[in-house]
């Protein structure tokens, strides 16, 4: 199986993909150069990316769309735990997911993984140990909403694994998600302080 289509799979069950019987999946997004990145790296497998109306995120708005083609891993993650789905996991991959679930306070340098559709033993036990092995090094945080509801994500801060992220999503930019980029004159002075202070834990 091309590692391409294994990261598609995997981050789309992490992040924003929809996984359907068959072993296929589907894949949304506001952002046209989006599914177009992802139809590319798909390599033929990967249907045409479409446009469609009044969508669930913008109503009035436009929504692009893409299906990954059934295939044996697609099958294989529908019968597999989160912990077997996630094994395989690369920086290709943990930047999809990052691009669909994560976002960049850039005032305090910090990043924020929505993570509330898993459980706070899943967090634990699974998403927190895959991050570490990518040195990014993240706190379980909640926030409760005006209604009631408590929604979780996984904290990373500025010299946790913020600046691993950036490094990390900046392997495969998109313009359309440059906003969750660390400005590049903070990125010169954190490089500054991990020389100043190499040896030490600075991530």
């Amino acid at each position: 199986m091309e590692n391409n289509i294994k990261q598609l799979l995997i981050s789309g069950v992490l992040g924003d993909g929809c996984l359907l019987k068959g072993g296929s999946m589907s894949f949304s997004c506001l952002h046209k150069e989006y599914m177009d990145f992802k139809f590319k790296i798909a390599d033929g497998f990967c249907s045409e990316v479409k446009e469609k109306d009044n969508n669930g995120y913008k109503k009035g708005g436009k929504i692009f769309t893409t299906r990954l083609k059934a295939c044996d891993y697609g099958k294989y993650l529908l019968e597999s735990s989160l912990k077997e789905q996630v094994e395989d996991l690369d920086e290709l991959g943990l930047a999809m997911w990052l691009y669909d679930d994560g976002s960049l306070h850039k005032t305090n340098l910090f990043y924020n993984i929505n993570t509330h559709a898993f459980s706070r033993e899943d967090e634990e036990n699974i998403l927190i140990p895959l991050l570490n092995k990518f040195n990014i090094y993240p706190k379980i945080l909640t926030e409760t909403k005006k209604d009631g509801r408590v929604f979780s994500y996984l904290y990373v801060s500025k010299y946790q694994g913020a600046f691993e992220i950036n490094r990390i999503l900046n392997k495969y930019p998109l313009e359309c998600y440059s906003y969750k980029l660390i400005p590049q004159e903070f990125v010169a002075k954190y490089k500054k302080v991990k020389e100043k202070f190499k040896g030490n834990k600075i991530t």
